[in-house]
C-alpha cells in the first residue's frame, strides 16, 4: 500500500512540492514530515489551509511516538500552532513548529539528539521571537519542561522521568 505525503522544501529560494508514493513511512516519520511541511507551507506564502491539513493528518500517528515527554510536547505544539493559524498569527505558528521539528520522537533519535544545539539555536530563536507567540509563557514553560524530561528520558528509563525515590 502506498503512502502519499505532500512536503514543501526550500531549495535555493524556490519551493518544490514533493510527492512520495509507494514507500512505507512509519508514524514517527509522518509526524516529522507534517511538522516540517506545515512550517514550510506557512513560510511560503502563508498557506494556512495546507499547513492545517498537514497537521490534522497525523493526529492518529502521535501515539506512536516512543519518547513520552516528546509526545506530550508535540501534541501541545500542534494544538498551539493550529490555534495561532486560526488567530491569523502565522509567524507565531512558524516559531512554534520550528522549535519542535527536531525534537527526538523515537528512542533511536534520542540517542543522537544534539541537546546543546537545541538549547543554543532552537530555544534561543524561540526566545528571540517570544513576542510573536500567543500565550508565550505557557509555550516556553511547556517547552522547557519537555526538554528537561526528554533529556532525562534515557537516563531514568521509560517508567520514570523524575528523581529517583529517596530511601
Amino acid at each position: 500500500m502506498g503512502v502519499k505525503i505532500c512536503h514543501m522544501e526550500m531549495f535555493m529560494g524556490r519551493s518544490h512540492n514533493l510527492y512520495l508514493t509507494g514507500f512505507r513511512v512509519n508514524s514517527v516519520d509522518r509526524v516529522v514530515a507534517a511538522l516540517v511541511s506545515a512550517r514550510n507551507f506557512l513560510l511560503v506564502g502563508g498557506r494556512a489551509r495546507d499547513a492545517l491539513a498537514a497537521l490534522s493528518g497525523v493526529s492518529g500517528d502521535i501515539e506512536a511516538i516512543d519518547v513520552i515527554p516528546a509526545r506530550a510536547l508535540i501534541e501541545f505544539a500542534i494544538d498551539a500552532a493550529v490555534a495561532s493559524v486560526s488567530n491569523r498569527n502565522i509567524r507565531g505558528a512558524v516559531v512554534i513548529l520550528n522549535v519542535v521539528h527536531n525534537i527526538p520522537l523515537s528512542v533511536e533519535r534520542l540517542r543522537s539528539w544534539d541537546f546543546d544545539y537545541f538549547l543554543s539555536v532552537e530555544v534561543s530563536e524561540l526566545l528571540d521571537n517570544y513576542s510573536l507567540l500567543d500565550h508565550a509563557e505557557v509555550m516556553v514553560l511547556a517547552l522547557f519542561r519537555a526538554a528537561v524530561d526528554i533529556r532525562g528520558f534515557g537516563a531514568f528509563g521509560s517508567e520514570s522521568l523524575g528523581l529517583a525515590p529517596r530511601e
